[in-house]
């Protein structure tokens, strides 16, 4: 049985962390260990992560969800590694798939699954199943198929890989599995659920695509993609979507011009 480590970086989920904690607790699996550091949250995070006495937990400042998760990996101890937000979830039976995985194919580095999207109350909304590793389509895409709280990966990559490049906010992720793969790690899609990611309006890259879709493709041109405007596509795409809103109030106001105050 190889032991598990899951980090959890954590800021103000109040609402949700508990539900994390306890998606990890009903896995059917014994050999893990579960560690949080949270940013001095101020929402009753605190008091949620003292009712449990298996996690590890430190609550102090720092620079953001890169440095936590960083902070986590240093003092991991587990042959497998993860990293699962505070508003996030393990699909059932999880990490008994992963260790079954892992101790069967010694070569593979890095797994990836499909992961179930939720809303504010767990409900349902589908289903994201990524595709095969290809680096060269991932350099291409300008953005990761490769679903964050669905991935695992073996603790001897460190040596080699290092950790989270903690300059990038939101695609730390992205650079990560790009770095795995020019490292000559082994990153492998498995078809099966291992995950919910929690939709909502406060989810930093809900609230922040702008910032992650630069920050992305700054990745992406870093490490010898960005060349092939399939990117500039896709932010173009987004932006003319979510300037709607904007082009239509201008244009009413233009309309009336005079009549609103």
């Amino acid at each position: 049985m190889l032991k598990i480590s899951i980090i959890t970086p954590s800021y103000n989920q109040g609402r949700y962390i508990e539900d994390t904690i306890r998606s990890i607790l009903n896995q059917k699996y014994s050999d893990f260990e579960h560690i949080v550091f949270d940013n001095l949250s101020t929402d009753g995070t605190i008091e949620i992560l003292k009712k449990y006495t298996h996690l590890k937990w430190f609550s102090r400042s720092d620079k953001g969800q890169t440095e936590a998760i960083n902070n986590g990996l240093k003092i991991a101890t587990g042959d497998i590694l993860c990293y699962l937000n505070s508003d996030d979830l393990l699909a059932e039976n999880a990490l008994e798939f992963v260790n079954d995985y892992f101790n069967k194919h010694e070569k593979i580095d890095v797994i990836y699954g499909n992961c179930i999207f939720i809303d504010t109350e767990g409900n349902f909304i589908k289903v994201r199943k990524p595709e095969e590793f290809d680096l060269r389509r991932l350099l291409y895409l300008g953005y990761s198929y490769i679903q964050q709280p669905s991935t695992f990966f073996r603790a001897r990559i460190l040596k080699d890989v290092g950790y989270f490049d903690e300059s990038l906010k939101y695609v730390m992720d992205y650079d990560y599995w790009i770095r795995c793969a020019k490292a000559g790690k082994v990153l492998k899609y498995v078809n099966r659920d291992l995950s919910m990611m929690r939709i909502h309006k406060e989810a930093k890259t809900y609230a922040a695509n702008k910032g992650m879709f630069f920050e992305a493709f700054g990745v992406s041109r870093k490490h010898g993609g960005g060349k092939i405007p399939r990117y500039y596509f896709h932010y173009s795409f987004w932006y003319i979507l979510n300037s709607l809103p904007w082009l239509f109030k201008f244009l009413f106001n233009l309309r009336n011009k005079g009549k609103i105050k």
